[in-house]
């Protein structure tokens, strides 16, 4: 744990690492075979797609790809989104094998009322500014990531996320991030003050019995806000 937020973190002084690592968890990736071609959302346009094999995604400014059928298994190539593109999911599994890579004020919209969303990425997650997610409640939506996640060219900074997030390596966040529900990662670093993690039991327990995830905690410790 690398507190870079100084004296405005952890109730006037710097965060510190406690308890015990949790145990690194792994999923078997489910890889697309492209068979339903590439997905390319053009500026200030929508698109619906069904579950299916697809290969990369492209989502152009101000463009919504939404994804139909709840329940659904989404298998794609590696994916990139620009300025103010939204993401709309149904609750169902998404296979991503290459990089997620979200643009400047991309959201991560929820489109159903039930149900959870579970986002596997064979590669590293890079966030632009201002990164949302829209609907969800914290045990709703898991992100797995087997490489980092981390910022991009722009500042890291200003993301609302609820949801857990978990890396096979690095988690870096920037300034002003909140991070409803919990992270996990090999190292986590807050780049910048006010970066907070609103961690709660009750969303991880629901958590647990909707994925069989790996906890994010070890048994008896809890994470302090960062």
């Amino acid at each position: 744990l690398t507190d870079n937020t100084s004296w405005l973190a952890c109730t006037g002084s710097s965060c510190t690492a406690s308890g015990t690592a949790a145990p690194t968890s792994s999923v078997t990736f489910q890889a697309s075979t492209g068979v339903n071609g590439n997905i390319s959302v053009a500026y200030l346009t929508s698109q619906t797609v069904n579950p299916g094999n697809y290969g990369t995604v492209n989502l152009a400014s101000e463009s919504t790809l939404n994804f139909s059928t709840n329940a659904g298994v989404f298998k794609m190539g590696a994916v990139t989104t620009s300025y103010k593109s939204v993401m709309s999911f149904v609750p169902g599994d998404y296979w991503i094998n290459g990089n997620l890579t979200l643009a400047d004020s991309t959201v991560l919209k929820r489109a159903n009322a039930s149900g959870s969303v579970r986002i596997f990425v064979n590669g590293n997650i890079t966030l632009g500014y201002k990164i949302t997610t829209d609907g969800f409640t914290p045990e709703q939506l898991l992100i797995v990531a087997t490489g980092s996640i981390s910022q991009g060219a722009t500042n890291n900074q200003d993301h609302v996320i609820s949801g857990f997030i978990y890396a096979g390596g690095n988690v870096s966040l920037g300034f002003n991030s909140t991070i409803n529900g919990a992270v996990s990662g090999a190292n986590f670093t807050g780049t910048g003050d006010q970066v907070k993690v609103n961690y709660s039991s009750a969303s991880l327990a629901a958590l647990g019995t909707k994925f069989s995830f790996e906890p994010f905690c070890s048994v008896g410790t809890t994470a302090p806000p960062v």
